[in-house]
């Protein structure tokens, strides 16, 4: 899933999950591990989930891309690259 949530012009956040059905490894390594080099190209999107609101483990990917941003500039910078 996507989500792109905008709090007026000062904050942003931004969340591309695949979600997976479950947590095998071979199963990640198909389809979840092909996201890792946007991962690491866009260090602004490589955030982490806080526990107090989910099992990170368990409803997210280990893959997951999470920005959170105080201003919309990295959203040209980063987010519009990494998605296509």
């Amino acid at each position: 899933g996507i989500d792109f949530l905008s709090f007026g012009k000062s904050r942003f956040v931004v969340v591309l999950d695949l979600q997976p059905l479950k947590q095998d490894p071979d199963y990640l390594r198909r389809y979840i591990d092909p996201v890792a080099p946007l991962r690491r190209k866009y260090d602004r999107l490589a955030g982490r989930m806080t526990p107090r609101f989910y099992d990170e483990t368990r409803f997210f990917s280990p893959q997951l891309l999470l920005g959170k941003f105080d201003s919309d500039a990295p959203l040209a910078a980063d987010l519009h690259p990494a998605m296509n």
